[in-house]
């Protein structure tokens, strides 16, 4: 995540951040979010815009000092839900690495039917 080189930000920056993100969200953009633990940034995960009308693709990822931990699948759950609430999106993909096996995972443990592999 290119934002993430940046941490810690000041709250003057995190705003900022966040509003940006707001805004690129607004326009049609993709959605970011960072990913925090008692103040320490673990990860990011966003709603992405990248697989046309009527989608929005889920990214995420966790650092390997907090992977494990059901992060993850909490917030892949959590995003999920979220898509399904936003008019007009019918579909909702989880593109993993699949020599990732934990992440691989994530999307079989909420119900997702693998549609593909690279």
């Amino acid at each position: 995540m290119p934002w993430a080189r940046f941490e810690p930000l000041t709250l003057t920056e995190r705003v900022r951040l966040i509003e940006g993100w707001t805004r690129d969200w607004e326009e049609g953009g993709d959605v970011v979010f960072g990913i925090f633990l008692d103040g320490e940034m673990i990860g990011g995960a966003g709603l992405h815009r990248r697989s046309g009308p009527g989608t929005l693709d889920i990214g995420y990822w966790i650092h390997v000092d907090h992977v494990r931990h059901g992060y993850a699948t909490e917030l892949t759950a959590a995003l999920t839900t979220t898509a399904f609430g936003i008019d007009g999106i019918q579909v909702v993909h989880v593109q993993t690495d699949e020599a990732n096996e934990a992440s691989a995972s994530v999307p079989a443990k909420l119900g997702f039917r693998r549609s593909a592999t690279n």
